[in-house]
């Protein structure tokens, strides 16, 4: 029995490691598991070269009529928006675009919610932005919140660098320390892409407002999870991850101490 006190004691410290990113990825929630996933869906919008809106609605539902004019000028600026629709009857969807408008470059029906489960939706109206490269950037939920429509904005807004050489040099820093999560192991200064591009835009608007660096991280960090960050905040996750070799090494070495001192 004592031969098994090493692997066991190896085994609970992993499983307790593994439990607690469990929970962190469940206390991140949906939206933090779908970024940097390629999007579930084939389709010619998605993965064609430029970012495309996914908006789960149906035409019953309040939100989704509230939420909608923010759709409408959103393509009127030229995003691309996939419409996913849940109603029984696509007769009820086009009633409610005739009267209000149709921002849809495409419609899909879903009314046994295939699609959405796919996605992980769980209220309507949902919307998951996805890059040129098929890669999910970003979940919402009703476009009216005031952080959305600033996302949506930037999306179709084109970077521009700071006219302060001294500005500039603090986002330039600042990129260099945010993973692209839709990238190979790159930070949002070194890609092309356009998960980076628009972190960049993002930081730029916040630097702009006078966000500190520490705002910024948090912010972050509450909407994509701590590996948006190459330099990610100390909590019982990231100290999990520094500590856990360092335990296996010293559970290690004293095992073979113990096997040493044996006559």
């Amino acid at each position: 029995m004592r031969q098994l006190g090493l692997p066991l004691l190896i085994f609970a410290a992993v499983a307790a490691f593994a439990g607690l990113l469990w929970h962190d990825s469940a206390r991140q929630g949906t939206r933090a598991s779908l970024i940097g996933q390629q999007a579930p869906l084939d389709h010619p919008l998605v993965g064609a070269g430029q970012p495309v809106l996914i908006n789960f609605w149906f035409s019953t539902c309040a939100p989704c009529r509230v939420e909608h004019p923010v759709l409408m000028e959103l393509a009127d600026r030229g995003l691309a928006i996939l419409g996913v629709n849940r109603d029984v009857s696509e007769e009820d969807a086009r009633a409610f675009l005739a009267e209000l408008g149709n921002p849809f470059a495409a419609q899909l029906y879903d009314p046994r919610d295939t699609l959405a489960e796919a996605f992980d939706v769980l209220a309507w109206p949902t919307s998951v932005l996805v890059a040129g490269n098929g890669r999910i950037q970003g979940v919402y939920g009703p476009l009216l919140d005031p952080a959305a429509q600033a996302d949506m904005r930037l999306i179709t807004e084109p970077e521009s660098i700071f006219e302060d050489p001294a500005q500039e040099a603090a986002a330039q820093q600042l990129f260099g320390l945010i993973n692209c999560l839709d990238c190979a192991a790159n930070t949002v200064r070194e890609s092309g892409g356009d998960f980076a591009l628009q972190m960049r835009k993002l930081v730029r608007a916040w630097l702009a407002e006078g966000w500190e660096e520490a705002q910024i991280r948090d912010t972050l960090v509450a909407r994509y999870g701590p590996h948006i960050w190459l330099d990610p905040p100390l909590n019982w996750t990231t100290a999990s991850l520094y500590l856990l070799p360092v335990l296996v090494v010293v559970l290690g070495g004293f095992r073979l101490w113990r096997q040493g001192r044996r006559p």
